[in-house]
């Protein structure tokens, strides 16, 4: 997909769908993709009736599928990535990556060790 079409594509809203994939992807429920992307149960109810996120909530979904691919990318084996973005890390203060990035900042901290890690930081 092209930067264009990202572009669209978030503009015009994230099909729903792509929810229960990113969930499936990180090996998370639903639920707590929910709660990590900050969106209430009733959102995401009008959300799966729409068919759509509206464009502050695509640009959330984005984000956490961009981290998702770098993880995918650096550890090679999807199941790697669920571990992974699912298990306490001491790098981040004990801390499990997909909680840690529900802010900003704490999204760049986990893609930053995700950095380290595919150049050989020991960290």
């Amino acid at each position: 997909m092209t930067l264009v079409e990202q572009i669209a594509e978030v503009e015009q809203g994230i099909d729903y769908q792509r929810f229960g994939e990113l969930a499936r992807r990180f090996g998370a429920s639903e639920e707590r993709l929910r709660r990590v992307l900050g969106f209430s149960a009733t959102t995401l109810h009008r959300r799966k009736h729409a068919g759509r996120f509206n464009t502050d909530e695509s640009n959330k979904l984005y984000w956490l599928e961009r981290l998702l691919d770098t993880a995918d990318q650096v550890l090679e084996d999807p199941e790697e990535t669920k571990v992974f973005m699912t298990t306490s890390n001491l790098a981040l203060g004990g801390v499990i990556p997909l909680d840690y990035a529900r802010t900003a900042p704490g999204l760049e901290a986990v893609r930053r060790l995700l950095h380290q890690l595919d150049h050989g930081v020991v960290v």
